[in-house]
């Protein structure tokens, strides 16, 4: 009788048990990631004055380096969607951690200009599945009417990397010299792939930490019913006028705020006189736009 009656009291106890919040704890960690991608992203840009002059590298040479960045990211794209939602977002996100941490690590040590290439694409092919490994993890541990607020939380991150990133590299730099802005920045990035390894799942019914009460309100409203996979209608999306305008408006978006990425710092330097401190606060003010309207646009979307 005793036993039956304290089963009952838990029972009562966690339906009135309030809500855990593990999800948004998990938003916030891929906040970190994507401030630490984009800060690893930036961080060339910033110094490419004394890195030119170290490698005797001309500008058509430089760029070349963020282009071939752009391509390695570009080409791992799509199949990192698919491999993300065949092994999760847990082993995905871990292994592009890994992958571009270890590659902003050998930035510094490669002389070579056709291997410092190589190095860059490849660093851009970690970063590719950043992204589509965020996606399946929101699919799963969000709830519809909240996965607006989920995405803006790792894009908020990633556009609020360049505005910290002028001041620590620049910081760095004077103090060390350029190589040590990618060992350190490498060392970061390897920290949060620990503790995404350590705290990450792939779906909130596998976390310790998720209580009843989350658990319930996630599958209730999320968008994921059912373990079936099924093959995106790629035919119908081709055929779709609005599918074409909306990845054209996304490349126009990506076009500006790469060249903004990758020259703002010179052009500043160069061409406005700033001094390296005070470009390093200037590169920053157009990033920290972007993340308050990305923020503001996650809640109100």
């Amino acid at each position: 009788m005793s036993e039956m009656l304290s089963k009952n009291l838990k029972v009562e106890s966690e339906e009135f048990e309030k809500p855990s919040r593990v999800r948004w704890w998990l938003a916030f960690l891929f906040f970190l990631i994507g401030l630490i991608a984009y800060m690893d992203r930036s961080n060339i840009s910033i110094i490419a004055k004394p890195m030119m002059e170290d490698l005797n590298m001309n500008k058509v040479q430089f760029g070349m380096l963020a282009s071939l960045f752009s391509l390695g990211y570009a080409l791992t794209q799509i199949p990192a969607g698919i491999i993300a939602e065949r092994i999760g977002a847990r082993k995905i996100v871990l292994f592009a951690l890994i992958w571009w941490s270890i590659f902003t690590g050998l930035t510094a040590i490669v002389k070579s200009h056709g291997l410092m290439g190589l190095v860059r694409f490849l660093f851009g092919v970690g970063e590719g599945p950043m992204y589509p490994g965020n996606a399946v993890f929101n699919t799963y541990w969000f709830p519809k009417q909240e996965k607006g607020r989920a995405a803006s939380a790792l894009l908020a991150g990633s556009y609020f990397g360049p505005v910290i990133a002028p001041v620590l590299t620049v910081a760095i730099f004077q103090t060390w010299g350029w190589e040590a802005v990618f060992y350190i920045f490498a060392g970061l990035g390897l920290v949060a792939a620990l503790i995404w390894y350590v705290i990450g799942r792939d779906k909130p019914e596998d976390h310790p930490f998720v209580n009843r009460q989350e658990l319930k309100m996630i599958m209730q409203n999320r968008t994921v019913k059912a373990e079936k996979k099924s093959v995106a209608p790629w035919k119908k999306f081709l055929k779709n006028g609005r599918f074409w305008a909306l990845g054209l408006q996304y490349f126009v978006v990506l076009y500006i705020i790469t060249f903004f990425l990758v020259w703002l710092p010179t052009y500043l330097l160069e061409a406005r006189s700033f001094s390296l401190r005070s470009m390093g606060f200037a590169a920053s003010l157009p990033w920290l736009g972007i993340f308050i309207t990305v923020m503001t646009g996650g809640m109100i979307s």
